[in-house]
This record gives structure tokens, C-alpha cells and sequence, in this order.
């Protein structure tokens, strides 16, 4: 149910209901999650990191990584980020919000330009993270003792 500004007047409203958000006009951040297998090319390999607003698909945004949860955790910052809501990460079918993924994650947060104005509150983003160039052998070589680490539960 999508409520509107206009559907409020006349109105009774119970006691703790949701009505609004209060926001500063301050930094703009974007929640991302990395699998475990990519976060370490995230923290030492990170050259820029990008942003395109579900609203504003067409734009690109610069953004600086400016906090890291050092800890992984299975707990999803949104369920709109695992696939029961829409997303990319595997939910958990022991969850019945589907805000638990599959694998555990680490999340970070990016802060957008102070230029980028009109953001929805908790909207969707699409961000992409340019790494530092490396030997094609190399991530052959990453990928592939990943693989075997996982698949003999290392």
C-alpha cells in the first residue's frame, strides 16, 4: 500500500503508526553488500566506485566508500537485495521475511555528491566497483583457489 501525502488529511492515526521520515539535508548514502569471495578485491583493490539511482538510471554518480562493517553477517540490510525481493543475493528459505541471504556478506556505505539532489528515501541504486587493473592469470588463479576452498569447506 503506497501512502500519499494528500490521503492524510481527515484522518485518524493509531499511536506509533508510520507517517513519515524526518530527513537532514545532509550526506546521501548508499548501503551495498559484497559476497565474501569479492570483498577483499573491494578493500585493497578499489579505484572508484560508481552509482545509477533506479530513478535516474542514466546518470552516473561518483561515490567514496566512507564505512565498512568489518564483520560478515547473513542478515540483509534490506530484503529487496535478496532474490525473494528481487534481488541478486540467494535468500534463505528458512527465513520467511527473506532477509537473510544464503552466504554471508559485508556491507559498506558510499556516500553520494552533494550535487545529486532528490533522492528517495530508501530507493534502489545500482552501483559498480572499478578495481585496480590485474594480470588476467592472476584472477584465474583467485577464482580458481576459491573454488577449490569452498568446495572443501576451507
Amino acid at each position: 500500500m503506497i501512502v500519499r501525502a494528500d490521503d492524510l488529511p481527515g484522518r485518524y492515526l493509531k499511536k506509533g503508526e508510520l507517517i513519515g521520515y524526518v530527513m537532514q539535508d545532509g550526506a546521501r548514502i548508499v548501503r551495498v553488500v559484497v559476497s565474501q569471495d569479492d570483498v577483499d578485491l573491494v578493500r585493497s583493490r578499489l579505484a572508484r566506485a560508481e552509482v545509477r539511482l533506479a530513478e535516474r538510471v542514466a546518470q552516473v554518480y561518483p561515490a567514496a566508500v566512507v564505512r565498512e562493517v568489518p564483520a560478515a553477517k547473513d542478515e540483509l540490510p534490506s530484503s529487496a537485495l535478496s532474490s525473494a525481493g528481487g534481488g541478486v543475493l540467494a535468500a534463505d528459505p528458512r527465513d520467511p521475511k527473506g532477509s537473510k541471504a544464503l552466504l554471508t556478506t559485508f556491507q559498506f556505505d558510499l556516500e553520494l555528491p552533494r550535487e545529486v539532489r532528490d533522492v528517495a528515501y530508501g530507493g534502489r541504486a545500482y552501483v559498480r566497483f572499478v578495481l585496480q587493473p590485474e594480470p588476467l592469470g592472476l584472477q584465474w588463479y583467485r577464482r580458481l583457489r576459491q573454488a577449490f576452498l569452498s568446495r572443501f569447506n576451507v
